[in-house]
């Protein structure tokens, strides 16, 4: 379960990823943000896969429960990659950021477009130098950042297993 902590939003990094490796556009997105003085942190599995990270990023490791939810909310912005391998257009993360309080910063998908209003519940991109545009965009407008991660908390807060639930029953009773 997700939710914000009261943890100050941290100043040694700007944004976290915290995923698997996957052969597709995530490690570049990742390097270049690094490149563009975007402070990144880095968690997750299979990483060694990935030539040259090394140099990147000292310690990649899992994160898991409470630790997971802790490093979500403490970041300004949480980057969001969806599984080539599973076609993934959206997964569970695009939930739990929100809901940790910061802001998802994802791919643009006709799912996600579905999901968030792009620029007012999440920050959704087309390209590696769009998602980058718009990241020094949010980094340098606090406030905007403020009120894009407090849209999404109210937004996920909709997708709630116990609201779909109620949905549910109130449309299979409406029927009857």
């Amino acid at each position: 379960r997700n939710f914000p902590t009261n943890s100050v939003k941290n100043q040694c990094f700007d944004g976290v990823f915290i995923g698997h490796y996957e052969d597709d556009e995530r490690a570049n997105f990742i390097s270049c943000c690094r490149k563009a003085g975007i402070k990144i942190e880095l968690y997750g599995k299979l990483w060694d896969r990935c030539k040259g990270f090394g140099n990147q990023f000292k310690n990649i490791r899992p994160l898991l429960g409470s630790d997971y939810n802790e490093k979500i909310s403490e970041a300004k912005f949480a980057l969001c990659f969806f599984s080539k391998i599973n076609s993934d257009d959206y997964t569970r993360r695009v939930f739990e950021i929100p809901a940790a309080g910061t802001v998802l910063v994802a791919p643009r998908t006709k799912m996600m477009e579905s999901l968030f209003k792009d620029g007012d519940e999440a920050i959704l991109f087309d390209s590696i130098e769009h998602g980058i545009d718009r990241i020094r965009h949010l980094l340098e407008n606090l406030n905007e950042l403020e009120r894009i991660a407090a849209n999404g908390l109210v937004r996920v807060q909709e997708y709630s297993v116990e609201k779909q639930m109620r949905h549910l029953v109130q449309k299979i009773t409406s029927t009857n």
